[in-house]
């Protein structure tokens, strides 16, 4: 075999064996594309994912929020039946301290400030005013000046009795420290009612069984 043959060969042969690595080479580059690819997917999904958890964050705020705020419409929910109905002209005065009713409410029986309460009452909000020398506390000014009655007759047998009531947004100290002459507290009354339909009266004195200090002052009971 002459030489220009077996150079012939041997040129074929190292191009096969070169060929070779090309390939895995090539294959490589596939292999890196792939991952490259794979990598993407992977990172798309995660971004995905994460999108889908703060999605889910925000409802479930979302549904917090709102389950809160149901919460706090149940807690602040007026349980009254009524609100407050404002007087006028209901005031009394003596030599010593003066009294001004500003309103009354209605609360049935277990119901907001009278949920311990038995029957029904009527709460009476007042301001005390101390005109004189000697000190005196809202509670007792109260007594001193006024008695409640249903079905009020001449001879006042029907006097109501102090009725089961706290008004916890009003202090209970504004009832019972005295007040210095000049100063003014504002406090409440409660009576139980005998019946949720009959009006009630009023009725001012100048102390324990003295003499009437102004005009019935008569609220209903039943709007």
């Amino acid at each position: 075999m002459s030489k220009k043959v077996l150079k012939g060969i041997f040129a074929t042969f190292a191009a096969a064996a070169v060929c070779v690595p090309l390939a895995a080479c090539g294959g490589a580059g596939n292999a890196g594309a792939s991952t490259e690819a794979a990598t993407e997917v992977v990172t798309e999904t995660v971004t995905v994912s994460s999108e889908s958890a703060e999605a889910s964050e925000t409802t479930t705020s979302a549904a917090s929020e709102t389950t809160a705020s149901s919460a706090g419409a149940e807690t602040t929910a007026p349980s009254e039946i009524s609100g407050t109905t404002p007087l006028e002209n209901a005031s009394v005065k003596t030599d010593s301290l003066r009294v001004d009713v500003k309103g009354y409410q209605v609360y049935p029986a277990g119901i907001g400030g009278a949920k311990n309460s038995p029957k029904p009452v009527v709460v009476f909000y007042y301001d005390v005013t101390n005109s004189g020398d000697k000190e005196i506390d809202a509670l007792s000014a109260w007594t001193e000046v006024f008695d409640a009655y249903q079905n009020a007759g001449e001879d006042d047998r029907n006097i109501l009795g102090q009725g089961v009531f706290v008004d916890e947004s009003i202090p209970s100290e504004n009832g019972t420290t005295p007040l210095k002459k000049g100063e003014t507290k504002s406090y409440y009354r409660s009576y139980e009612l005998t019946d949720d339909t009959t009006s009630v009266t009023l009725r001012s004195h100048d102390g324990l069984g003295g003499s009437k200090l102004g005009e019935d002052i008569i609220v209903r009971v039943k709007s």
